[in-house]
């Protein structure tokens, strides 16, 4: 079965029973440039940084990224939680690998899978600007925090 998600600003997903392939989106030149973009930042940033991004199995640069299709995580917030406070960690200060993800994991729960029994971003190709990745991380923090009390 094959479906197709249309959702993301940037790109369309076409989803295998393996695999998902992620080509821009054609129409509007802007967002067709930032689709393109964004496969080359994916493909760039899964070899840097595996430990906290899901494997470009194969790419036609900037046209097709191949990653293996994940079970997302938009219903498990708890693991992404996890995954995030991990990366921000303090002892991360010094991995080059946690400082360069921290730029581009936005804290989105669809934007994340499990992929072999680990957390792992499958949607990273869009710049999040890390101030506003601490701010969504205090924010969530705090959030939880009241979730807990109550």
């Amino acid at each position: 079965m094959v479906s197709v998600n249309r959702t993301g600003s940037t790109r369309i997903v076409i989803l295998t029973k393996r695999f998902a392939i992620k080509i821009p989106r054609f129409g509007d030149l802007e967002y067709f440039a930032a689709g393109l973009l964004s496969n080359l930042r994916e493909r760039r940033l899964s070899r840097e940084c595996p430990d906290y991004f899901c494997p470009v199995l194969f790419t036609i640069p900037g046209l097709v990224v191949v990653m293996p299709r994940v079970k997302t995580l938009e219903k498990a917030p708890p693991l992404v939680h996890a995954f995030m406070f991990d990366l921000h960690h303090d002892c991360n200060k010094r991995d080059r690998q946690a400082q360069e993800a921290q730029q581009w994991c936005e804290y989105a729960y669809v934007n994340y899978g499990l992929y072999k029994g680990r957390v792992v971003a499958i949607d990273y190709g869009t710049f999040v600007p890390y101030r506003q990745s601490l701010y969504d991380l205090k924010h969530y923090h705090y959030l939880l925090t009241e979730h807990l009390r109550s």
